[in-house]
Formats: structure tokens, sequence, C-alpha cells
């Protein structure tokens, strides 16, 4: 899928890269492949085949919530295995998926990994766990996290004093990611995945009791909690202030973010009494204001074209069209004809009603494509070499294919005998036929749409061997190669505008792969440009655990 190749390109690790290759092979679910990789490379293809191994539980769970809007469990099966969305239920199974992970899988993996990543997993739980199943690793995982306990003093302490009080308590960076010796003094796994170092909030015995997840280049807080994995304490409150409020840090601490159970993260608003976060929000009025790196700001985008574009056909032609300002100047129309890969043949029978001119055999004045078309349903059912004989006509390479020959045949052969051949030969119904100065034959309907598509299908390798319509030379043959007429045609059929829209715009997202058309508008918008479309649509309310 392309939206996996672009993902592909901005990836850096090499871990990354070699579990995106090994998915991409058995896989095709571009949204969980994502979350996987986010949350482990090392452990994303174990997770993957989990999903796969608990896909009946996606459908009980995703039905419970009424999210499941009767999709079953073959085509679930299929959409995994190929990517393809052959009854189009496409919108269907992203909100089933998306509803899945963010409720029941995310939470169960992180807590998964991060019992993996700690000192304490055994080297026989280790090597077994891709042999698991998720509910037997994520039982381990909670006793692992039940297990911890918080207390004593760190006897070793390294790091760098930031700021102290004149009761002795201090912070102190501990200049790494990870720290076992906080971990076992504060019950916690002692590790930041998005951070780059560890600040602790430490008494004069060297206990720590509270310890926040920093990254230290932008400064931004992602984790701050207590003991256990719990909110830190009201006695701790003042001495957390006092940290981001602190200009001597470089940078100062600017915002929170998120990593691990944000509810039991330490949370200004939620947490402080009214003094002291008056106080905080005079030094720093954005600090309660969510504040996410790149990665995250990425992901919520991807979400929210999801939830507001892409599920709503009312609001479908407003994303297509959003799509194609971006990328009409330099890559024209072509992106936007990709995107209707997966349902061309809708597309083929829309098409079929709009022009009903293009489902006619006309001699007169035939486009190649039409020629085509109409030698390849003549010479499958009468010989040439009959007619020539017939007609004594002289064929002049006798060798040539049955196709060849009538290629000859009909610029030779009268309009009326053509027209005789065709009905004797059962091909052409004498009630069907229009007689003008130039011979315009016309097959019944439904009999000539079906000899029609025939000719559009072509054959496709993803994994298996499958067969689908050629979208690129339906959308040449009825509409043309112009950019602009091609725009107007979908505008026409698509466009939603109240009164006036176009008659198939319920039909959008049948008709266009509402994942092409997001990576689309996702791989041309800036970082910038898409906090401030998170922003608009008040996107932030609804993130839940980034």
């Amino acid at each position: 899928m392309k939206y996996l190749k672009t993902y592909n390109q901005i990836l850096e690790g090499k871990a990354e890269k070699k579990a995106l290759k090994k998915i991409q092979k058995f896989f095709k679910d571009d949204f969980i492949t994502k979350k996987a990789i986010d949350i482990s490379p090392k452990l994303s293809i174990w997770m993957v085949n989990q999903v796969l191994a608990n896909f009946e539980d996606i459908l009980y769970d995703a039905t419970s919530a009424g999210e499941s809007a009767g999709i079953s469990k073959e085509e679930l099966e299929q959409y995994f295995k190929t990517g393809k969305d052959e009854l189009g239920e496409l919108i269907k199974i992203d909100k089933l998926i998306r509803y899945y992970w963010n409720n029941h899988l995310s939470s169960k993996f992180q807590s998964i990994v991060d019992w993996v990543q700690s000192p304490d997993i055994s080297p026989e739980d280790k090597e077994n766990l891709t042999k698991m199943s998720l509910s037997d690793a994520y039982d381990k995982s909670v006793e692992w996290h039940d297990s911890l306990k918080a207390g004593g003093i760190i006897e070793d302490e390294h790091g760098k004093i930031i700021m102290s009080f004149p009761d002795g308590f201090y912070w102190i960076d501990l200049e790494t990611s990870t720290d076992r010796d906080e971990a076992d003094a504060m019950g916690h796994c002692g590790n930041t995945n998005k951070g780059d170092t560890l600040y602790s909030l430490r008494d004069r015995k060297k206990s720590p009791h509270v310890t926040a997840a920093i990254d230290s280049k932008e400064g931004i807080v992602y984790q701050m909690k207590g003991r256990n994995n719990k909110k830190p304490i009201d006695k701790y409150h003042t001495y957390i202030v006092d940290l981001l409020m602190n200009d001597d840090l470089e940078p100062p601490l600017k915002g929170l973010g998120a990593e691990y159970n944000r509810e039991d993260d330490f949370n200004p608003e939620e947490d402080l009494t009214k003094e002291l976060y008056d106080k905080l929000k005079e030094k720093r009025p954005d600090i309660d204001t969510p504040v996410w790196d790149k990665e995250d700001i990425n992901r919520m985008f991807d979400d929210m074209l999801g939830s507001y574009y892409l599920e709503d056909p009312d609001a479908g032609w407003n994303a297509i069209s959003w799509a194609y300002a971006l990328i009409k100047e330099d890559k024209g129309i072509d992106p936007i004809i990709d995107s209707l890969q997966s349902h061309s043949d809708i597309l083929f029978d829309i098409l079929c009603k709009e022009h009903p001119e293009k489902t006619n055999y006309n001699l007169d004045d035939m486009s190649y494509k039409e020629k085509e078309i109409f030698v390849n349903d003549i010479s499958a059912s009468i010989s040439a070499d009959d007619i020539a004989k017939d007609q004594n006509i002289n064929i002049l390479n006798p060798k040539a294919s049955n196709k060849e020959k009538w290629y000859i045949l009909i610029n030779e052969i009268d309009d009326d005998v053509l027209k005789k051949i065709l009905i004797d030969n059962g091909m052409l119904s004498k009630g069907k036929v229009n007689t003008k100065d130039n011979l315009e034959l016309k097959f019944e309907a439904f009999n000539y749409t079906d000899r029609l598509k025939d000719q559009f299908y072509k054959t496709n390798y993803y994994g298996t061997k499958f067969d689908s319509l050629d979208y690129e030379e339906i959308i040449r043959y009825f509409i043309g190669y112009d950019d602009d007429e091609i725009w107007e045609e979908f505008k026409y059929l698509f466009e939603y505008n109240g009164s006036k829209s176009g008659k198939y715009y319920s039909d959008t997202w049948y008709v266009f792969d509402t994942s092409e058309i997001a990576l689309i508008i996702t791989s041309n918008t800036t970082i910038e440009e898409k906090e401030d479309e998170l922003s608009t649509n008040g996107y932030w309310e609804y993130i839940g655990d980034y």
C-alpha cells in the first residue's frame, strides 16, 4: 500500500524498516502497523500477529459498542490479509479497527513492552514471549507492575542537581532515559521512550518521591508521577510548581505531553490548589495546554482525518478537494485517480449511467479503445476467414490472427453487410438497430455493458493473483485525459453542497479510497499546518493517550 511505502520513507531506524518489511508480507492494515511499530519495533510483528489471532474479539467488542455495522468475520479476515476492500466496507472497518486499538489493545501492548524491557523479566519469559498469547503476556505484565514496590534510598547517586530547596529537597537530572535505581526506589519502570532524560525529586536522604520524563531539547514534560505510577501527592506540589516556573533551565519547561497512563500524570488544573494554580498560570499561561511532539501531531492528524473527514460522505468531498488543492500544481490529478483503485467497479457503473453514449458501438466515429472493444467482441464469435471468403475480400497476411484480420474487415465490409453479419450471428438485435447515413449499432445495454466491462480487467499481484478493473483506463475512456475535465466530472458526481449536491455524493467513500486521500493530505501538509487543523477542529479533547 502506498501509505506504508510513505511511512517507510520517514522511518530512520533499521529496526523499524526491518519490521515494516516483514509485516507488509502478511498484513495490510497501515493504522495497526504504524501503532505497533511506534510502541516497539522489536515486538511489532508479534503484536500484529496477536491482532490477527484475536480478530474475532475485535468483532465481538466492536459489536458491543455498536461499531461493527454488520461486518463479517470473513470480510475482516480478507481485509487484514490483502488490504483489499471487496465489499465497500472500508469506512466501517477503519472505524472498527481504530476503536478496538484505542480502547482495548494500545494500553495492553504498552504494559507488555514495559515488562519486557525491564531487567526483572526472566530469561525464560523473554525467550518465549513470541509464543505467548496476548492474554498470557498481558497477565504477566500486570503481575510485574503490581510487584513493583516503592521505597528506599539511592546509594550510588549519579546525575546533575538542577534545583535545591532550603528543606533539603532537590531536583536532579539523572542524565539518562532509563534508571534502574530510580525504578526500584519508586516502584515503576524508570524509563521514558519519548523523553531523553529523567528528573527526580529527592529528599535530603536521597530518597526519590516524584519522577518526571523530560524532553530536554524541547522543554516538554512527558510524564510526572509519584511512587507506584500514581499521581504525586499534595505535599510535593510546591516543588513541582517551582520546577515548572524555573527560568534557569535551558530550555525552561513549557508544557505537558503524555506518554503512559495520562490520567495518573500530574495535572496542574486538576491537582493544584487555586492559589498554586494561579501562581503557575501567571508565570506559564500555556503550561496546561497540551504540548505534542511531531510524532504525536502526525498520529493525531491521521486519526482526525479518519474520524472527521473519512467517515461522513457529507464531509468526504471536502477531504478530496483539500487533497487536490495540495497537489494540483505539482502532480495534477493522477494521485486522486489512484485513490479509485479499490472501488473502480462502482465507478464504472456510475460512469455507464452518466455516459450512455459510451456504451454503444459507433462505427462512424470510433476511438482506438472503442475499436479495440468492438473487434474483441466480434473476433471472439465470428471467423474473419469465412467472411472474407464470402465477401471476396483478400487478406494479404493469411497467418494473421482472427482479431488482426477483423481490423481489416471492418474497414472493407459495406455497412449493411456488416449489420446483417452481426444479426445473423446473434450479436445484434433487429429491434436495436438504428440505420442512418452512417451505421449505428446498439447492443442491449445490459449485455453490452458487461462486454465493455470485461475489456478493463487487468491482473494484479499482491501476495496472491487477482483481477481488478483498470481505473485509469476507465477514466480515460469515459471522461478523457484533461485534468480540468476530469475534476469537473468528479465535482458534478460527488460534490456535497446542500440541495445542489452531486447525485452520487452519498457514494463518495464507496468510490474513493479513504486511506489514499488521507495519505495525500498528510504527506503534503507541514507540522505547523497539521497543528493548526487539530486546533481548529477542537481535536485535542479527543486524543486519549498519546
